[in-house]
């Protein structure tokens, strides 16, 4: 829901995280920061930054150009890719609790559901 509702006009403050069920808007930060669905994937990131000895909580622009910080760029696009990679199978999964909530196998609206919910 992160960019999906906004080109479906639906209200920023309706735009809900799914995940976690903390009534947070689902926005880029709440994924990157702060959802405590995928904190464990966050946490396993940071023991990569300390290792790398990059300070995960001063990770921003300045940091990511900056030639200090090389393997910036790198951990940062890689802790990316691993948020949005669990929250795509947590998405799947929530939606295939619905479906057998529902006791519909039905593709058509499994496939439904688990478009509605793309990034």
């Amino acid at each position: 829901m992160i960019e999906t509702y906004r080109y479906k006009d639906v209200a920023l403050e309706d735009r809900l995280c799914q995940i976690c069920r903390d009534k947070c808007v689902e926005d880029k930060q709440h994924v990157i920061g702060t959802c405590k669905a995928l904190s464990h994937v966050r946490n396993n990131s940071k023991d990569r930054f300390r290792e790398a000895e990059v300070d995960i909580t001063k990770v921003n622009v300045q940091c990511i150009k900056s030639k200090l910080h090389s393997n910036c760029i790198k951990l940062t696009c890689d802790l990316l890719v691993e948020l949005f990679e669990e929250r795509k199978i947590l998405i799947y999964d929530i939606c295939e609790n619905e479906l057998d909530d529902s006791n519909d196998g039905d593709a058509r609206r499994r496939n439904s559901l688990v478009n509605k919910n793309k990034f």
